[in-house]
């Protein structure tokens, strides 16, 4: 069996192979019979990279590659099932597919497998099981592997709690640039667990997690500097990373911006602004956000 391990998201930087000439070599020597050609073909219109998003046609080039024992493939058509693209939503297909590709030692495979029974989605809940598959991952460099063991050890999941373990699988995660493993290490030093309390760690922490996309990273920088707890108190910041955490959808971050322009919190006073925030807070969630948006529309 095949034991290539190429990542979707590196696939979709293809930006030279991703035009017509790319597509006709790829499909070229995907006809010949090279599976890896089928995958990356699959990836191309899975992600509509130059082209429309075809999910139909992903499945059908990952169907063939994995048939020929190309774990990408196999772990592509388990992606189409699992989220239900272009095919009905099947857990137990996913889960075979994702179990085939982790037995060939294909991270993902091993990570998704591991949400699957961590979060009780299409099958038992079985944290022992999300710990070994986690651990597995992790070991072969899956930095998302390592962050989600130091949640098992932190919330203590078929283990004894233990935040010095979970502290450390969080610097393995964050090191390896999974954003949340980096939130995670900075809430262990924004709250002490582990370590003593550091809040010029935490906020360096909650930046690298911020700058690889978590919106509670960001969210929690917002919190450090508009509570001014153990930093000075800076509002124009704290409305910058609230703003980039509401802009993810994140609905806390939309309430306290709300809040914010509804007291003139170190800003000028916006009710218009304010009322935005909370609605936006309401759309994504946030009981508080809906009632403070109800309030202010009377």
């Amino acid at each position: 069996m095949k034991k290539i391990f190429i990542l979707f998201i590196i696939m979709v930087q293809l930006h030279a192979t991703s035009n017509s000439d790319g597509l006709k070599s790829y499909q070229k020597f995907c006809d010949s019979g090279d599976n890896l050609s089928c995958t990356m073909l699959g990836v191309i219109y899975y992600v509509g990279k130059g082209v429309q998003v075809d999910y139909q046609k992903s499945k059908q080039l990952f169907e063939r590659s994995c048939h020929g024992d190309t774990l990408d493939g196999c772990f592509g058509l388990g992606l189409l099932y699992y989220h239900g693209y272009g095919v009905t939503k099947d857990y137990d297909r996913s889960k075979q597919l994702f179990e085939k590709s982790c037995a060939g030692r294909y991270n993902d495979g091993c990570f998704r497998l591991g949400v699957m029974y961590a979060t009780a989605r299409g099958v038992e809940r079985d944290w022992a099981k999300a710990k070994k598959l986690f651990e597995k991952s992790c070991k072969s460099g899956d930095s998302r592997g390592c962050s989600n063991l130091g949640l098992i050890y932190t919330k203590a999941k078929s283990v004894e709690r233990d935040f010095k373990k979970a502290k450390r699988f969080f610097a393995k995660g964050c090191g390896g640039g999974d954003a949340k493993g980096c939130t995670n290490l900075g809430l262990m030093y924004a709250k002490g667990k582990a370590t003593d309390r550091d809040i010029e760690k935490a906020k360096k922490y909650f930046n690298q997690a911020c700058k690889l996309g978590d919106a509670k990273g960001c969210s929690n920088l917002g919190i450090i500097y508009s509570d001014g707890n153990g930093t000075p108190k800076e509002i124009k910041k704290a409305i910058e990373f609230f703003m980039q955490a509401c802009e993810s959808r994140d609905a806390k971050s939309c309430s306290n911006l709300g809040f914010i322009y509804y007291n003139g919190d170190d800003t000028d006073k916006d009710l218009s602004k304010a009322k935005m925030f909370f609605k936006k807070a309401c759309d994504y969630g946030d009981k508080n956000g809906c009632n403070t948006y109800t309030i202010l529309s009377r």
